[in-house]
C-alpha cells in the first residue's frame, strides 16, 4: 500500500519468506525501509533499516544463495555535500547481523555497489571524494562475519557520474568503467 520510489529490492531467502528493501519518500525525503515476510504480508514487520531522521540515497542489495541479505546506501552526514556510506548485514531471518558506517576514508560517497566474491566475501564499490572536485572509485572487502579484509582505490581519479559494473568469477575479477572517453575493462585477481 505504500509508494515505491526509486530503488527497490526482494529477495527470497531458503525458509520460504523474503528480504524486502526499497527507497521512498517519507517526511520530505528518502529512507530507506525494510520486512521481512511472505508475499502479501508483512506491514507488522515494516521498519526502516536505519532509523535516523537524515536523507538516505542510492540503494544497493545483494543476497547470498543462503539468504543472508547486504545493503548498502548512502546517509546524509553532518557536513554540508557530505554523504556517509552505510553498510548492513541481515541473516536468512532478518535480524541485524552487523552494520558499518563510513568504513572508508572518505566523508562524502555516492552510488555504492554490493558483488560477492569467492568465499562468501562481499566487495562494496562507491565513488568517494578525497577533496573538493575530485573522486576515486574505492571499494572495500569484507568477509561474511562483517570484519574488514581489505580497503583501497580501484581507480583514480574519476569523473562523479562513472559508471561501472564488476564480476567475479573463478578467482578473476573484472571491472567494466565508463568514463567520458568511453569503456574500460580492467581484469586483476
Amino acid at each position: 500500500t505504500r509508494s515505491f520510489q526509486n530503488s527497490a529490492f526482494i529477495y527470497f531467502t531458503p525458509q520460504g519468506k523474503a528480504h524486502h528493501l526499497w527507497q521512498e519518500e517519507s517526511t520530505g525525503k528518502y529512507h530507506i525501509f525494510y520486512a521481512y515476510s511472505s508475499l502479501g504480508e508483512g506491514r507488522e514487520s515494516l521498519q526502516p533499516l536505519s532509523p535516523t531522521g537524515k536523507a538516505q540515497r542510492f540503494l544497493h542489495a545483494v543476497c547470498t544463495p543462503e539468504g543472508t541479505l547486504y545493503a548498502a546506501f548512502c546517509e546524509e552526514a553532518p557536513g554540508p555535500y557530505e554523504q556517509a556510506l552505510c553498510l548492513y548485514a541481515l541473516s536468512p531471518e532478518g535480524r541485524l547481523l552487523w552494520q558499518h558506517r563510513s568504513p572508508l576514508p572518505y566523508k562524502h560517497h555516492l552510488y555504492p555497489q554490493l558483488s560477492l566474491l569467492d568465499k562468501g566475501e562481499l566487495l562494496v564499490t562507491t565513488l568517494a571524494s578525497p577533496s573538493p572536485d575530485k573522486w576515486d572509485l574505492a571499494y572495500l572487502r569484507l568477509k561474511p562475519s562483517g570484519e574488514i579484509v581489505e580497503k583501497g582505490v580501484l581507480l583514480s581519479p574519476v569523473p562523479e557520474r562513472l559508471q561501472w559494473q564488476i564480476l567475479s568469477t573463478g578467482g578473476t575479477f573484472w571491472l567494466l568503467s565508463r568514463m567520458p572517453t568511453g569503456y574500460t575493462l580492467h581484469t586483476g585477481s
